[in-house]
């Protein structure tokens, strides 16, 4: 391909809320930090390597009995969250946070952390507004 050499349209899609196919066997809960594994499944965030995290969920979905892919979950990929942490400080803004689980985060990286965004707000000790972070989540 060659670069433009005059104007042209460009076909576009929204890319704020994205169905992704759920992982099969699992549950997913409105409101719960999500990621994808290595096969591009979607299931609750967890520390598992080859994963990657993709938002947050606007809908419920329960896989039990079901094969992966046959139900798809909406997720919100760009807007910042409010969500549990272990402690943070005014300190931490613009520090990267990891998932531990579906509902928390923390400040300190593992062997097999999942990377979600960066502080923007620290609301108490307890919570956080995390941004996803384009060079950290997969969308």
């Amino acid at each position: 391909m060659t670069a433009l050499t005059k104007s042209t349209p460009r076909e576009v899609k929204d890319s704020k809320l994205v169905p992704y196919g759920v992982l099969a066997d699992k549950i997913i809960y409105r409101g719960a930090m999500v990621m994808l594994d290595a096969a591009g499944f979607l299931q609750p965030c967890s520390q598992v390597a080859g994963s990657c995290f993709a938002g947050v969920s606007r809908d419920e979905v329960d896989m039990t009995g079901l094969t992966s892919g046959d139900v798809k979950a909406l997720i919100e990929t760009k807007d910042a969250f409010y969500i549990n942490i272990a402690a943070a400080a005014v300190e931490n803004i613009g520090d990267i946070v990891y998932a531990l689980d579906d509902n928390t985060v923390e400040l300190v990286q593992t062997l097999n952390s999942v990377p979600v965004g960066k502080i923007i707000e620290v609301v108490s000790a307890t919570k956080v507004l995390v941004l996803p972070d384009a060079n950290q989540v997969k969308a």
